[in-house]
């Protein structure tokens, strides 16, 4: 018999906190580090009697404070992907810094800008350990590729798409259907519609002077959660239950 796919163990990460669920238990809420946590101590917060020693799918999320997105540009001279790759890997630990050193993906191309993923090395680990102990199969994403994915039809053809998903703003300005800019800001927990859309027009307005001048205008912004009060773990949980097909509750 195939497995309810409610049997799965769903997780949504943030820098403070680990939210989970579990079938169709309500929600826990930690409130650790994750990117400097041990795996032990995860397990432990994630365990209880009735979590069975074997799980089918886990379905992991990462949100905007533990991954990091960048928009980049292959340079002159490279001769093969696992050059880009590794050059790519450099550049992750050179922006964000090389402690716990960082795990990439990308959409990877050698003449036009692509968008890259990273996470801290310490996350993969973390799922494969967990994968390992429950016998599962390991899915992990972040929050802004699994939004990129259900917002892409909405994007402007030319102009600013903002992604808001809780403490984070994802910039990104779109000429001619091409990516061609892209930055992430952190911003308060819980913003009002009005405070949001001050927010939104400070950020694209200090995108654009960075970015040498680039037209404000026009704008579209794309809610990546419907609960205003949300935190960062719980919206990226949510996303994990969507994309492992859970039941609503």
């Amino acid at each position: 018999m195939w497995p309810r796919r409610s049997d799965a163990l769903f997780i949504g990460l943030s820098t403070t906190q680990v939210a989970w669920q579990f079938a169709g238990s309500a929600a826990h809420v930690g409130s650790v580090s994750v990117p400097r946590v041990q795996f032990d101590q995860v397990v432990a917060m994630i365990e209880s009697p009735s979590m069975p020693s074997r799980v089918p799918d886990i379905h992991m999320v990462a949100g905007g404070s533990v991954a990091r997105h960048w928009l980049q540009t292959a340079p002159p001279g490279l001769r093969s992907l696992s050059e880009l790759q590794a050059f790519v890997k450099s550049r992750a630990d050179q922006l964000f810094g090389g402690d716990p050193g960082w795990v990439v993906a990308a959409d990877w191309h050698a003449t036009r800008p692509f968008l890259c993923a990273a996470l801290p090395g310490g996350i993969e680990r973390l799922a494969s350990a967990m994968a390992i102990a429950k016998r599962a199969t390991s899915h992990l994403a972040t929050t802004l590729t699994l939004a990129l994915a259900q917002h892409a039809r909405n994007f402007p053809a030319d102009g600013w798409a903002v992604l808001h998903e809780p403490e984070a703003l994802h910039l990104m300005y779109i000429s001619a259907g091409k990516l061609e800019y892209f930055r992430t800001a952190v911003v308060p927990v819980g913003l009002e519609a009005l405070a949001l859309e001050d927010e939104v027009g400070a950020e694209v307005a200090r995108s654009s002077a960075l970015a040498g001048g680039l037209p404000t205008g026009p704008l579209t912004i794309l809610p990546m959660n419907q609960d205003p009060g949300a935190t960062q773990a719980n919206a990226a949980l949510k996303r994990a239950m969507r994309l492992g097909g859970a039941p609503k509750p």
